[in-house]
């Protein structure tokens, strides 16, 4: 690179129309221009920044030199601006899962609050119709005991009478 722009340019010197030496160091300069733009594109930082250095030292007024210097500052820059980015993506991603875990966590708690507080209805409704069943066949024996009292005295009369028979019944004989 430097060595052999710096041989075409004592050739220059001593032949300024030499068009060999111009076409020379044309080309290295043109191969130079493009390893560092090819390094600034694959986010090769120090790669673009030494072949930089070397041009800038066989010719630091070149405005190439000067324009490649701000394309690497701003590749740099877009670079570091997207790491940040993906930095605060993935952030913004562990955030959004923790937040997803929580309202999953919330809505499965709510969900067996629901279904405990349907258990707890349920069970009092049980305890209500078993209660009703209760009072119901309560009732049923409290009308079947009405019903049967007037006969059971009605028994009780008959063996009062059947005992008063046999009795007298034994008497005459």
């Amino acid at each position: 690179g430097q060595g052999a722009y710096s041989l075409y340019q004592k050739v220059f010197d001593l032949d300024p129309n030499n068009s060999e030496a111009i076409s020379n160091s044309q080309h290295i300069l043109h191969s130079q221009y493009l390893k560092i733009e090819n390094a600034i594109d694959q986010n090769q930082w120090q790669g673009a920044e030494a072949t930089l250095a070397l041009v800038a030292k066989i010719d630091p007024e070149l405005p190439r030199v000067a324009e490649l210097n701000l394309a690497l500052s701003q590749a740099k820059q877009l670079q570091l601006k997207i790491q940040i980015q993906q930095r605060n993506l993935q952030r913004q991603q562990e955030i959004d899962a923790q937040k997803k875990t929580q309202i999953e966590e919330e809505v499965r708690l709510e969900k067996e609050k629901q279904i405990s507080q349907e258990k707890h209805v349920l069970q009092k409704e049980k305890e209500r119709a078993l209660a009703e069943k209760k009072n119901n066949v309560q009732q049923t024996q409290s009308n079947i005991k009405h019903l049967l009292n007037p006969l059971h005295l009605s028994i009780e009369k008959l063996d009062a009478a059947y005992n008063q028979y046999s009795t007298d019944r034994k008497s005459v004989v």
